[in-house]
Parts: C-alpha cells; structure tokens; sequence
C-alpha cells in the first residue's frame, strides 16, 4: 500500500521547508535521520500523505464527519477564533496564496499532526485501560477530552494536507 502511495505523490514537488516557522529543526533532523530512499520514509510519508478516501469526491469524508465546521473553531488555528481574537498567528496563516506557501504550510500540517501523536496515543491508552478496570465515566471522560484535543485537530490537519495535495496535483499535470 505505501508504495502505491509513493508511486502516486513520487511526481509531486513538495517544495522546500519553511524556515521561518520555528520547526526548521525537525525538518532538518527529517532530512538527516530518514534519508531519500531508505524504506522508513516511506512508511512516514504513507502516514503523513493523504489516502485515496480522503481525497475522493473533494474530501467528502471529512465534509460527512464535519471537521471543515469543526475546523474553525480550534483554538490555535481555528479561522473563527483569529477572526474574533484579531491575532495572526503566524504558524497557521499562509504567508501568500502561491504555490510555494501552499509547498510550506503541507509542511505545518505534517509537524501539528506529529505533535499530537504522543498525546493521542496515550490517552488512547488511558482510555483503554480504564474501560478495562471498569472506570466507564473516566473512560467516556478520557475519550471526550481525547476527542477534542487531538483526534479533530489531527483530522483538520489531515483535511486541510488534503487540499494541498489537490492543488499540487492540479499544479503538476
């Protein structure tokens, strides 16, 4: 399956990293750890690049699971929350509407997805563990916060990689 993908995006310019974002050491580290062509980028990027079901009919998944509403409300990056706040925040406002800041941002969107990795599979655990022992409030409570603080964030993240993967498509052809 990953190498399909990799068959899929091979022709896609992804572009350079932001620099100015403040993630530049991760990108670096990315670069320096899992080379080009060793068989652990490609698992990273079959993680990271969208699916086949995220992209049908123009993100319809997430339109039906209604993270584009959600989405706005996220309180670092939600476009709702800048409005009513006034604040630019940087990391999540693209810097122009070129190509190349869309190349950039896909790069934003892997890292605040990465971020939220460790936290989801913990509390995941947490929760697991917790409907194991009998704790069924706790874990409804675990799962709500869970819900809330990664799995939509992550899912935004993920729907909005997809866009960007569509007009880089669009871009290439």
């Amino acid at each position: 399956m990953w190498m399909d993908k990799n068959k899929k995006y091979g022709n896609l310019n992804f572009g350079p990293y932001p620099t100015d974002d403040g993630w530049l050491i991760l990108y670096k580290l990315y670069n320096k750890f899992i080379k080009p062509n060793f068989v652990l980028r490609f698992i990273v990027l079959s993680y990271f690049l969208p699916l086949n079901v995220e992209l049908t009919k123009n993100r319809k998944l997430y339109r039906f699971l209604g993270i584009n509403k959600l989405g706005k409300y996220i309180p670092t990056g939600g476009i709702s929350v800048r409005r009513i706040t006034k604040t630019k925040m940087k990391p999540y406002t693209l810097k122009s509407t070129n190509v190349n800041s869309a190349r950039e941002f896909l790069y934003r969107t892997i890292v605040f997805e990465f971020l939220h990795l460790p936290f989801f599979v913990a509390m995941t655990v947490l929760v697991i563990h917790r409907f194991y022992i009998g704790e069924y409030r706790f874990a409804m409570e675990n799962f709500l916060i869970n819900l809330l603080l990664n799995i939509i964030p992550m899912l935004h993240h993920r729907n909005i990689r997809a866009r960007i993967v569509e007009l880089l498509m669009r871009k290439s052809t």
